[in-house]
């Protein structure tokens, strides 16, 4: 009996601190991804200017160029500069594409309050039973209401924890449940894998 609960005793506290540890140590490998990535950008372009490798340099210049630009972007010149070369990428064959769909999903993701996401729901996905939350991106009236021949509704169901990746479906409107949270809560509940359970679901889960 004694070595079972020490057993169960020396269980909860690795579990604890995993808990503790895998938080840090995802932070740590994903601050460490950015950081190499963005730092390679610029590197060469350094290495070649001043004769040798600089660790951290690139990364700067980089944040500093990306500031620039969303400073340039707040005002009028800079807001017609973008115009112009999204308008010039968007007449490019395949790179209007690629181009035009991670910006409107990028959008949809960092700019909730532009409405590309309408509302949260949940649908039974991938199988009858299991539940996956997502969001409507349209419901007007399209060519898959004549092949199903019922109301149906745009849902993009992301992954976790990268939201930008996921599933389009089109889905009947009568098989959607509305959840009463906003689509930032929402994001913040597939990015954290369901550890951060907004309280509007917390107090139904209470009661």
């Amino acid at each position: 009996m004694a070595a079972t609960g020490v057993r169960r005793r020396v269980r909860e506290l690795f579990v604890v601190g995993l808990a503790v540890v895998l938080p840090l140590l995802v932070t740590y490998l994903l601050l460490r991804f950015l950081f190499e990535a963005l730092d390679g950008l610029l590197d060469p372009m350094i290495q070649g200017i001043l004769g040798r490798r600089i660790p951290g340099l690139g990364f700067l210049a980089t944040v500093a160029i990306i500031f620039l630009i969303g400073t340039l972007t707040t005002n009028i010149i800079g807001r017609k500069l973008v115009a112009m070369t999204e308008g010039l990428l968007l007449r490019i064959p395949l790179v209007k594409n690629v181009y035009g769909a991670s910006k409107q999903l990028f959008d949809a993701i960092t700019l909730p309050g532009r409405g590309a996401f309408r509302q949260v729901v949940m649908l039974e996905y991938p199988r009858s039973g299991l539940y996956a939350l997502g969001f409507i991106t349209a419901t007007q009236a399209s060519g898959f209401q004549d092949l199903v021949g019922e109301q149906t509704v745009n849902v993009f169901i992301p992954t976790a924890p990268n939201p930008t990746s996921g599933f389009f479906l089109v889905v009947p409107e009568k098989s959607v449940i509305p959840v009463p949270i906003s689509v930032e809560e929402a994001l913040k509940l597939i990015v954290s894998g369901g550890l951060i359970i907004p309280p509007a679901l917390q107090a139904r889960r209470g009661g």
